[in-house]
C-alpha cells in the first residue's frame, strides 16, 4: 500500500495506460487520452495531465513501458516533462511489476518542472542523460515533489540516477546501480532550497 499525499486535492480526472510502446498523444488537451496509432500510452497521459486544470491521476498496469523517442526540439519525444498545472499522481503496479525503461538514446526519462507531483509504485531504469546538469532516472527541478515506492536503477547522467534541487518526500524510495557522470552517484541535492526528506 502507498499513501501518495501530494495535498488536498480532489483527483478529477484518470487516465489510464494501455498501451506499454512509446508514442505520443494525438491532440493534447483534448481531454482524452489517445496516442498516435492508438491506446493510451504514458507519453500521452502526461501529455493530457500537462494541459488539465484538475488534479489527474495516470494508472499505470503492471508491465515494460518503453520510452524509445528520440528527442526532438518542439516535440513531445524524448524525456518525460511533467509540468501540470495542478496536481499530478503517476501510480504503478509496484516496482517489481511496473517498470519504465529507457533505450540509452540520451534522454532524461522524468523532468519535475512544475505542479505538485507524485511518483508511486513503479521502477525507473536505462534513463541516459546526456547534455544537461541533471540526473538520468528522475530529476526535480522546480517544486516539491513525492517519490514513494519508487525504485531508480540503471540509469546514467551528470548527477546519476536522482537529483533534487527543491523539498521532495521519499518513501520506501529504493536508489541502486545509477551511474554519475560528474557529481553524485545515486542521488544529488543540489541548491540551498534542496531537501531530500526521507520516509523509509
Amino acid at each position: 500500500r502507498c499513501d501518495c499525499d501530494v495535498g488536498p486535492y480532489e483527483f478529477r480526472a484518470t487516465y489510464t495506460v494501455n498501451r506499454t510502446t512509446d508514442a505520443a498523444d494525438a491532440d493534447p488537451g483534448d481531454g482524452t487520452c489517445l496516442a498516435v496509432g492508438g491506446g493510451c500510452t504514458l507519453r500521452a497521459a502526461i501529455a493530457e495531465a500537462n494541459e488539465n486544470d484538475d488534479p489527474v491521476t495516470i494508472v499505470m498496469p503492471a508491465g515494460i513501458h518503453r520510452l524509445t523517442l528520440p528527442g526532438v526540439p518542439n516535440e513531445d519525444s524524448g524525456n518525460l516533462e511533467l509540468e501540470p498545472p495542478n496536481a499530478l499522481a503517476i501510480v504503478g503496479a509496484g516496482a517489481n511489476q511496473t517498470q519504465v525503461l529507457g533505450d540509452g538514446n540520451e534522454d532524461q526519462m522524468f523532468q519535475l518542472y512544475s505542479g505538485a507531483v507524485a511518483l508511486a509504485r513503479f521502477a525507473v531504469r536505462g534513463g541516459n542523460e546526456q547534455g544537461q546538469v541533471s540526473a538520468g532516472g528522475v530529476a526535480v527541478l522546480n517544486d516539491p515533489a513525492m517519490l514513494a515506492e519508487l525504485e531508480i536503477t540503471g540509469n546514467v547522467g551528470y548527477y546519476g540516477g536522482l537529483s533534487v534541487r527543491e523539498h521532495v518526500v521519499a518513501e520506501r524510495l529504493s536508489v541502486q546501480g545509477n551511474r554519475a557522470d560528474v557529481v553524485g552517484g545515486g542521488v544529488a541535492v543540489v541548491g540551498g532550497s534542496a531537501v531530500l526528506e526521507m520516509r523509509n
